[in-house]
């Protein structure tokens, strides 16, 4: 069994099978390089690799999260809703086209009840007690990173179970999930019944001292960036007070801790083909203003590192450290200019990398910048269009030309590099018709650059913090309490057009 003074835990489901989750790698850094032992379990690509290994060949040339073996995780996924412990469950404010064991649209009533049934007994019972409780002796603090509501109840369930197997452990939860829920969690007690304390935002150096604190023997109430479910609002919520540390990698342009550290065990449990290293060169997002996007809340303020030769050290320590040579940038939007940046950088330091970025549909990205940038080694794209039709762009507040979008996939196909297009459906007042010509559209893409076009494609949500949500008319204020979606007045035939989307798409 391992030893730590803190152990970061990743509940199922993340759906990636691809790269791991960044900012739990970070805290590891920052918490060693305060002279602290922290570990990090993976609970969800655990969980994946319990269905097999990958079967699906990659698909060349796409890079990062994109890249998923759909079949292992949609084995995966069918077996988590069938043993979910809300399964059977009455949900609360379901919204159309979501899930209600993925969206976590259950009463605190709900949630409690299926918490007191699974705690001993069941499949996750005997998951994490394996897994988790068998794997790691008891840690001064245990930590949930949770990004999204699918892993709410079984962070839960596990928090649950460490008050009776490791009944000395600090237990805490962080990830831009909590950030997003700050407020409703500061003024609900119910939020804590499992989990003793929150951290909002990017909590590295505030995580490194409530385990000092708690150590020493201190009692870390107050610690920053700390807070409690209940406890109310407070002047100094961390998320308004961005605290600099010291990265790893050091240099005049870098605000924040770059380098996450891996075992090599972390990362076995990924298929080698796909393994991808994941990095973040920037916080918040340059461009700010879809109107269906919380980014802006979760990272309220843009923070980018400029010293490019910090973040080629930094490549070339990753690839020597692990032997992997394909990376996934985590940044929201990719500036255009920050692509030529790094692109000279990697020419210039003779890092022979493959990576993918997301970043703006614009004409800057010329042919001949999209060919030095597959020179460079980037292999994939991802566009947020969202959608082909101009009321939806208007509604969205990203406005392009479908003309200019189909010429920038074709320049960025004819490079060589797959554009991953963000496309999104059954927007207030859209009709059927245009969903079905939007899907029709982006499958002739697909026909006119084979192996050079993929999609991310979704139902819209309108979600917590986003502008879209704040402005909608028909909104259904109420919202279950973990859950990220509102229930509003959406196009009736969202449902019936959603079976034929996955059927086109997965």
């Amino acid at each position: 069994m391992q030893s730590q003074d803190a152990l970061i835990v990743v509940p199922p489901l993340s759906p990636s099978d691809t790269n791991p989750s960044l900012g739990p790698y970070l805290l590891r850094t920052v918490a060693e390089n305060s002279g602290l032992r922290l570990r990090v379990c993976d609970l969800s690509i655990a969980y994946l690799r319990t269905f097999g290994e990958s079967e699906q060949e990659v698909g060349a040339p796409l890079v990062g999260d994109r890249d998923k073996d759909r079949g292992l995780i949609g084995r995966a996924k069918a077996h988590f809703l069938e043993f979910h412990p809300l399964r059977g469950r009455e949900s609360f404010m379901q919204p159309c086209c979501v899930d209600p064991l993925l969206g976590m649209h259950f009463r605190f009533e709900d949630i409690e009840d299926a918490l007191r049934e699974s705690e001993r007994r069941g499949y996750w019972a005997s998951f994490l007690e394996s897994r988790l409780f068998g794997r790691f002796h008891e840690p001064a603090v245990l930590g949930f990173s949770i990004m999204g509501p699918q892993q709410v109840c079984i962070a839960l369930l596990a928090a649950r179970m460490a008050r009776r197997i490791w009944p000395r452990s600090r237990v805490v939860a962080g990830g831009s999930h909590v950030t997003l829920l700050e407020t409703e969690i500061r003024n609900d007690p119910r939020y804590g019944r499992d989990l003793g304390g929150f951290f909002a935002g990017h909590s590295e150096q505030e995580l490194a001292g409530f385990v000092a604190c708690v150590l020493r023997g201190s009692e870390p109430v107050q610690a920053r960036g700390h807070f409690r479910a209940g406890q109310g609002s407070s002047a100094h919520q961390c998320t308004r007070h961005p605290v600099t540390i010291r990265p790893t990698v050091r240099g005049r342009g870098v605000p924040f801790e770059i380098v996450p550290t891996f075992d090599q065990e972390d990362l076995e449990l990924f298929s080698r083909q796909r393994l991808t290293i994941p990095m973040q060169l920037s916080r918040g997002c340059a461009f700010g203003k879809c109107t269906m996007c919380t980014y802006p809340a979760v990272e309220p303020e843009l923070i980018s590192v400029d010293d490019w030769q910090a973040v080629g050290d930094t490549i070339h320590l990753l690839t020597a450290r692990h032997g992997v040579h394909r990376f996934s940038f985590k940044d929201s939007f990719f500036t255009v200019p920050r692509l030529r940046q790094l692109a000279d950088l990697l020419f210039e330091r003779g890092l022979g990398i493959t990576w993918s970025a997301t970043t703006i549909m614009h004409e800057s990205l010329n042919p001949r910048l999209l060919a030095k940038l597959r020179q460079a080694g980037c292999r994939t794209l991802e566009y947020g269009l969202e959608t082909i039709w101009p009321e939806g762009q208007r509604r969205f507040g990203k406005l392009i030309s479908l003309d200019r979008a189909e010429k920038l996939i074709a320049d960025t196909a004819s490079a060589g590099i797959v554009a991953n297009i963000n496309l999104i459906y059954g927007l207030p007042g859209e009709l059927r018709e245009q969903a079905d010509r939007q899907l029709q559209w982006f499958l002739s893409q697909c026909g006119r650059y084979p192996g050079l076009v993929s999609g991310s494609h979704n139902m819209l949500e309108l979600n917590r913090a986003a502008p879209l949500a704040g402005d909608a008319a028909n909104l259904t204020k109420q919202i279950a309490p973990w859950a990220f979606s509102y229930v509003w007045d959406a196009p009736h035939w969202r449902a019936e057009f959603l079976k034929e989307l996955r059927g086109a798409t997965e």
